[in-house]
């Protein structure tokens, strides 16, 4: 403002108001900033000013410290020369016409970062931006206004000492600085109980785990035990690398068997499923053999032989035309021998043992196991040519008379079926109690167990000697027209063998569903079950008048035959050995265990 004009200026009659305002603004400096409405349009470190319309530019951003030393005279251009008393006159001080000193006070330390450097801060303070600060300890103005301390280390804490950047970590973590992190050695898998030390283990099943400092391995599955020396977590109830204990491996040497892991334990087993695996004998074995009889090892000995897991003697039973009654053992040698009755045709044992023998007289006796007499049945009214047992204990008889009769266990007859028109010389009866019965007339006739007729067979030319049947129902029937034929359940003719060369005289079904044949003509025939020849057995020398077999294959003879009345087969229709103790050729022949035993399922 030009010096005239303020001279003019304070000679007008409102100068007291506008010496006033002189006054305000003498502790402020006019800024060549842009026009402001309030405070946030100005710089830091400014304010905006607003002089209601008096200043040429109302709203300026004005400084906040003063810029005009309160102790400075008045400028140099001023009058100073009237020292009259202006107390009453409208006379306003003179306005500065030059920019405030801002050279910061001289006893604040400079900050060269500072941007603004003024103010009153203590000696061991700085004054950046808008405060004083202590440079020693402030993080964001650590040494220097513009050196703020920022964290390079994960997880640290930062701070201010003595003017330099400190970092450090929390109470509960290390500091590992070539990593950059600070971290819990007591859990952290790659600085494990000290920085830098990884936990790289790894295992099927597992993973690795810092644990109090310590790597360890941790299973992922409950129940599964670690096993660190086999890098794996198994499970010790059913792997069968690590059975019961880690490294425990299920194996086995045995042919056809496979070993695994049950329960903690290995086990073995066969392939076939009715086979036992016998470890010490290195081989699967069924337990119902001589060999292994129940158990493994458990060998039956001498003549005994394996049934159902026990050891059982066998016993065959023979009668003869000499009125007598004999038990062998399985060696071909006599237990004992009973002479009870006239000339014995036919022989039968049932599952407990008890002996039935008929003959001549007519009379059917029951025997106990050593020969003695229970009961004897006189219905018959002529010879008794065939005996058959079933599961129940009931006894069926065939006689010359022309009936088939069925007796009770206690030895009452039951009932009688006489439908045939001449002598009977074959009965057998299936699992279900339907009789089966050959005759002199030609016939085969099935009676139902109440002993009514199911249906009659007259395929045949001559007398029908012996009828077997099998548990799926096939009949059977040998006769003296050399023939042996297979029936189906309704009676139908299945096939015809004509192998015999004179009358086939007795039958016997085995479990392969093979049928053994034996005839006058002095040989012994195995067919399959179609009817095919598997083998002729030559080892008679006379008429083969009864068959039996045992349950390991084993055939017995009864023969007319001056070298041997009871003969020993081995399965292939070799000769084991004969007894010739009778003093007439044997009519009758039977086997204890017998076909119960070879058809348990019929029993």
């Amino acid at each position: 403002m030009a010096p005239h004009f303020r001279r003019a200026l304070f000679q007008k009659p409102a100068v007291i108001v506008w010496l006033c305002f002189c006054l305000v603004l003498a502790s402020c400096v006019v800024s060549d900033e842009a026009d402001c409405t309030n405070d946030d349009d100005c710089e830091a470190g400014q304010h905006c000013l607003s002089s209601g319309g008096l200043l040429v530019r109302d709203g300026v951003c004005v400084s906040d410290s003063p810029s005009v030393d309160p102790d400075a005279g008045p400028p140099s251009d001023t009058d100073t020369s009237d020292t009259s008393d202006t107390s009453d006159t409208d006379v306003a001080p003179p306005l500065p016409d030059t920019e405030p000193d801002s050279s910061p006070p001289s006893d604040v330390p400079l900050d060269t970062d500072a941007t603004i450097d003024t103010g009153a801060c203590s000696s061991d303070e700085i004054f950046c931006e808008d405060s004083c600060v202590d440079p020693d300890e402030d993080i964001d103005h650590c040494g220097s206004c513009q050196n703020p301390c920022l964290p390079d280390i994960d997880g640290s804490e930062i701070s201010c000492q003595d003017g330099t950047c400190v970092e450090t970590c929390h109470v509960d973590r290390t500091l590992c600085a070539t990593e950059g992190v600070c971290t819990d050695t007591d859990t952290d898998l790659d600085h494990c109980g000290g920085c830098g030390d990884s936990c790289s283990t790894s295992v099927d099943g597992g993973a690795a785990v810092c644990s109090e400092g310590d790597c360890i391995v941790e299973c992922a599955f409950s129940g599964h035990t670690l096993c660190i020396d086999h890098d794996v977590c198994a499970d010790l109830q059913v792997d069968n690398d690590h059975c019961g204990d880690c490294g425990n491996s299920c194996t086995t040497d045995i042919p056809d068997a496979d070993a695994f892991c049950d329960d903690g334990s290995c086990t073995v087993v066969c392939v076939d499923a009715a086979l036992t695996p016998c470890t010490d004998y290195n081989t699967c074995s069924d337990l119902m053999t001589d060999d292994h009889c129940g158990g493994c090892g458990n060998a039956c000995d001498g003549p005994e032989f394996c049934l159902d897991g026990s050891c059982l003697q066998r016993y065959i039973y023979s009668v003869s035309q000499d009125g007598s009654v004999q038990k062998l053992d399985a060696d071909g040698e006599q237990v004992w021998s009973q002479s009870i009755g006239p000339w014995f045709r036919t022989v039968a044992v049932d599952p407990d043992g008890y002996i039935y023998v008929a003959g001549d007289d007519g009379v059917v006796r029951k025997l106990d196991s050593d020969g003695g007499q229970i009961w004897s049945f006189n219905g018959h009214s002529s010879t008794v040519w065939s005996i058959a047992v079933d599961a129940d204990g009931f006894v069926y008889s065939g006689s010359q008379d022309g009936t088939v009769r069925k007796i009770d266990a206690g030895g009452d007859q039951v009932w009688s079926f006489s439908d045939h028109t001449s002598a009977v010389y074959s009965v057998a009866v299936d699992p279900d109690g339907y009789v089966y019965s050959g005759s002199q007339d030609g016939t085969v006739r099935k009676t139902d167990p109440e002993g009514d007729q199911v249906w009659d067979f007259t395929g045949h030319s001559d007398i029908v000697r012996a009828v077997a049947v099998d548990p799926d129902g096939f009949v059977y029937t040998a006769s003296g027209d050399t023939t042996v034929r297979q029936l189906d359940s309704d009676g139908a003719q299945q096939w015809v063998d004509n192998g015999h060369s004179e009358t086939a005289r007795a039958l016997v079904v085995g479990p392969d569903d093979s049928i053994y044949s034996a005839s006058y003509d002095g040989t012994v025939r195995k067919l399959d079950t179609d009817g095919n020849e598997v083998w002729t057995s030559f080892e008679h020398s006379n008429w083969v008048m009864s068959v039996a077999l045992d349950p390991e294959g084993s055939l017995y003879t009864g023969v007319w035959d001056t070298q041997g009345f009871v003969h020993r087969l081995d399965d292939e229709g070799e000769e084991v050995w004969f007894n010739d103790d009778h003093t007439g050729f044997a009519t009758g022949v039977a086997v204890d265990p017998g076909e119960y035993t070879i058809f348990p399922e019929a029993w």
